[in-house]
């Protein structure tokens, strides 16, 4: 098996409707997996979908260390998706923010914690 540690989330929210009023949803699939050759650091693999396109926005891959927070930002002034995900030391519970601007202004925005086993 690839992953020591392996733990899918699919979740589907709408936009927030206070920042944008046709903004995008969002889809968040997330795994968190352990790297072998330095056990103190995990990989998290996301795909972030607009639900409206079904198109993917980004698909980061971020590897931290347990116990700190990882984030990357794909995009640029047009569009810009915002991934930042924590797990804790023992790598028993992560949580994870995506953040999707347009034009410098949020139109959706999706927070998730999970236990992983």
């Amino acid at each position: 098996m690839r992953f020591a540690h392996s733990f899918l989330l699919a979740a589907c929210v709408s936009a927030i409707p206070a920042l944008a009023s046709d903004a995008a949803g969002l889809s968040v699939s997330v795994a968190f997996s352990s790297v072998k050759a330095f056990p103190t650091d995990c990989i998290c693999e996301a795909e972030i979908k607009d639900l409206a396109t079904d198109r993917v926005l980004a698909a980061p891959k971020v590897v931290f260390r347990k116990g700190s927070t990882g984030r990357a930002t794909i995009g640029d002034t047009r569009g810009s998706t915002t991934f930042e995900v924590a797990i804790n030391e023992a790598g028993t519970s992560g949580t994870y923010t995506v953040t999707y601007s347009q034009g410098g202004k949020v139109v959706a925005a999706q927070k998730g914690s999970i236990a992983i086993q």
